[in-house]
């Protein structure tokens, strides 16, 4: 994973719009995601305000785009990294609606 990190997480931003004004603070985001995982640590993903967001829940091996109103644009964004992972061999199974936002929401409160 972490010969693909920076594309995927690149992908997830041009896919999104996110930060498109903010290419340094994008590249530290990406830098520091990816000393996690050299690190042997789980990235924080892009977690900020916006449209939408990418966590690496702790204690799975998943990771988990969120948005705060139900759309289907997660679902185009989610299907695009997919294709990216398929075309580094990177195994992976692809789940929708699981309602995992609310349940983080919960547990940040």
């Amino acid at each position: 994973m972490e010969k693909s990190f920076r594309g995927m997480m690149e992908l997830f931003f041009k896919e999104t719009g996110e930060m498109e004004d903010e290419p340094d603070h994008r590249e530290v985001i990406i830098l520091l995601n990816m000393l996690d995982i050299k690190n042997n640590r789980k990235p924080e993903g892009y977690n900020r305000e916006g449209k939408l967001r990418m966590i690496f829940p702790l204690h799975r091996k998943e990771i988990t785009i969120l948005s705060q109103l139900p759309e289907n644009y997660v679902r185009d964004v989610s299907e695009s990294i997919s294709k990216y992972l398929i075309s580094k061999k990177i195994r992976h199974s692809l789940e929708f609606d699981q309602m995992k936002y609310t349940e983080f929401r919960k547990k940040r409160k």
